[in-house]
């Protein structure tokens, strides 16, 4: 196999894209429900003629074998070693095999992740506590008082504009001028659709140009708490829309290995990306602090959401012994925004489904560690070097640790 010193084979790039694609069909023809591919950054016809794939443990035969082809003496092999050895374990659970979650979790997401501890949790719920109070003087933290702060600002599409008016002129190139990326063409379109899915907003699509979605089904009106509008455009469209033409720039630049050309849900790459989505705010205090009173509490609410619903109830579900019921008291406590008639799905999402038990839980660890990092990210300079890093580069959880401790620990 011809590899350089520090390149894999293209061929083996290349093989990794093609039948990635080549799931992603076999999914779609069998009407398996949720994208494997995620976003796309190279050519569309870079596909098989033929669907090499009949069934799903022909999908995993191919991703053992590939597995054990790629060099692992090279970084940029063990970083496709590591994509083709999560997805293996991820296609092993869709032909029914039920792994137990420590080995599953620590194969995609990179990590065998614990509870939260009970400090940090009830330091956080303070905050959100707090901060409700002030948006909120006068009542407490119940149901009751919760369902009178949404109906008191219920989303709308004047300020679904204002919010993409406000991020297309003001937090979209404050970003930017962080990265140094001040003349990249942003070249993604919004759209509003009302899908019977989990999802309120997504990017999606590519090479070419990005899709921005804002789901408004009725199933998740419970989730449009005041601040959300803005805090989902932060992490759509200053994040994920931003990274993805960058990923795609650095591709086509031969900055980046080929095999990038596709991510997939779940994959080893969503700790970081999605984590930078959910941290950004607490990374870049300017930023933080544009978002408005409403936005600033989403900012830390959600972050107790992902610990709770994204970290613990995937562990408290997976765990014997631990009832559904004991679960649902233990999300009732803290998270308000949760209807009761929806926690049972939330709960058997997280423990049933191979694609959300592994890709909810990388929002809570790649989060989790850029929450606690940014506080070591002391300068501007840090900040700037971690944030420019993580949008560049495509990466695993371990790699984001190592190259942000570095440079978190700079003099």
């Amino acid at each position: 196999m011809a590899e350089t010193d520090t390149h894999v084979d293209p061929a083996l790039n290349e093989e990794f894209v093609r039948n990635i694609r080549s799931w992603q069909d076999f999914r779609d023809t069998r009407g398996l429900g949720g994208s494997l591919v995620d976003s796309q950054f190279v050519d569309l016809d870079i596909r098989n003629e033929r669907n090499p794939f009949n069934e799903q443990a022909d999908i995993s035969a191919w991703l053992r074998y590939f597995r054990a082809r790629v060099p692992q003496d090279i970084e940029e092999g063990r970083v496709l070693v590591a994509r083709a050895d999560g997805l293996w374990t991820y296609s092993r659970a869709g032909e029914g095999e039920r792994i137990p979650i420590g080995e599953y979790l620590s194969r995609i997401v990179g990590e065998v992740p614990d509870l939260i501890p009970s400090d940090v949790l009830i330091r956080q719920r303070n905050l959100v506590v707090d901060r409700f109070h002030d948006l909120m003087p006068g009542s407490r933290y119940n149901e009751n008082s919760w369902r009178q702060f949404v109906e008191d600002h219920p989303p709308s599409l004047k300020e679904i504009v204002g919010t993409l008016h406000f991020m297309r002129e003001e937090l979209i190139p404050m970003v930017l001028d962080v990265i140094g990326d001040t003349d990249l063409t942003l070249d993604f379109d919004t759209t509003i659709v009302t899908e019977d899915r989990p999802f309120i907003s997504r990017v999606i699509g590519g090479p070419d140009r990005f899709i921005h979605e804002i789901n408004l089904h009725e199933r998740n009106r419970f989730r449009y708490y005041p601040g959300i509008i803005i805090v989902t455009g932060v992490h759509e469209l200053a994040v994920h829309a931003l990274q993805n033409i960058v990923y795609r720039r650095n591709i086509r630049a031969g900055n980046l290995a080929s095999h990038w050309g596709v991510t997939t849900i779940p994959g080893v790459e969503n700790a970081p990306m999605e984590g930078l989505a959910q941290a950004i705010a607490f990374m870049l205090p300017q930023l933080y602090n544009r978002l408005g009173d409403h936005g600033r509490f989403a900012v830390e609410y959600n972050f107790l959401r992902d610990l709770i619903l994204n970290n613990d109830v995937v562990i408290l579900a997976n765990s014997e012994g631990i009832s559904d019921g004991w679960i649902y008291q233990h999300i009732k406590r803290d998270l308000l925004s949760e209807p009761n008639e929806v926690i049972p799905d939330l709960i058997s999402l997280r423990r049933d489904d191979p694609r959300y038990r592994a890709y909810y839980n990388s929002y809570a660890r790649g989060g989790l560690y850029l929450h606690e990092i940014s506080k070591r990210l002391d300068t501007d300079e840090k900040r700037a070097a971690a944030v420019t890093f993580l949008y560049n580069t495509p990466c695993t959880l371990a790699q984001m640790k190592t190259r942000l401790d570095q440079i978190a620990d700079t003099a």
